[in-house]
């Protein structure tokens, strides 16, 4: 464990290839769009799969990353790390698809997060799913899982965990002691988002928000871990001490407006390339 800097998002996945054919190559998309106003500064992916790797970004909110040179065959997966700088508090939105030879097959995949700030109300939620040390007080935070993909995506269970350490790989956390919140399969169809209130006792500023899904259709395969840090801009310090859940009433047709309008708007623009990442200036590693 150690600290990074807070804007720093996080998704570890493994991707199955279920096109029924043999890939030979990989591209995928990283956004942040849900809000107005969010850039994202830099972005990395990690894999041993592929030995090529070329990270473009496309916008001042977009990057995108092709990996080529080896063959996933059909059932085969792919491990994925990734992780995002932020200039803001905000949505990810990650979809990919697979070629062979440069040529589309299968449909796009994709998924999404978003940890709103924190905002006082609630019951203090349950301990089990709360690390501890996170502040006094009730608070709600705003949670919504995306399917930016084209086709529906199935939930087969969801985990959140508030917590004020940073767990380097997330499978480390004891997820088997984290009760989950979401426990029967549902399906979130494209462009729209599963939607959940996270009460928690303290604000957890300055920590992190864990969760972790599986999927009905590739249980074991594709488990994601999903890091989403809690923080506070200076520009959003005070937003706090005046609300409170009147504007959560609100929170789950917002999100499910603002992702439909995003897909509808993605007009990508040529940008700058490099093999290994584009990282922010001043980049804090674990320590």
């Amino acid at each position: 464990m150690g600290v990074r800097s807070p804007d720093a998002v996080r998704i570890q996945t493994t991707i199955r290839n279920q096109t029924g054919q043999t890939a030979n190559d990989f591209h995928a998309q990283v956004s942040a769009k849900v809000e107005k106003g969010t850039d994202i500064t830099g972005a990395r992916v990690s894999q041993n799969t592929f030995p090529n790797e070329t990270v473009n970004r496309t916008a001042s909110n977009t990057f995108e990353f092709d990996l080529s040179g080896a063959e996933v065959p059909n059932n085969g997966v792919m491990p994925l790390d990734m992780i995002v700088w932020l200039t803001q508090q905000n949505a990810i939105l990650f979809d990919w698809y697979w070629t062979r030879d440069g040529v589309p097959i299968g449909g796009r995949g994709g998924m999404g997060f978003r940890a709103g700030l924190p905002q006082p109300g609630g019951a203090g939620g349950n301990p089990g799913q709360q690390g501890g040390g996170g502040g006094g007080g009730n608070f709600v935070h705003g949670f919504s899982f995306y399917n930016p993909g084209d086709k529906p995506l199935s939930l087969l269970s969801l985990s959140i965990f508030a917590s004020m350490d940073y767990y380097e790989a997330m499978d480390q956390i004891n997820w088997g002691a984290v009760a989950p919140v979401l426990t029967s399969p549902t399906e979130v169809l494209p462009g729209q988002s599963w939607d959940y209130l996270f009460e928690t006792t303290g604000d957890y500023v300055n920590g992190h928000l864990y969760f972790m899904a599986s999927f009905v259709d590739d249980p074991e395969a594709q488990i994601v871990f999903g890091d989403h840090p809690v923080y506070v801009t200076p520009d959003t310090g005070g937003t706090l001490a005046i609300l409170g859940l009147g504007v959560l009433c609100l929170f789950a047709f917002a999100q499910r407006r603002r992702l439909v309008n995003w897909l509808a708007e993605k007009k990508p623009t040529p940008g700058v390339s490099r093999s290994d990442g584009i990282e922010p200036p001043g980049e804090r590693q674990a320590e």
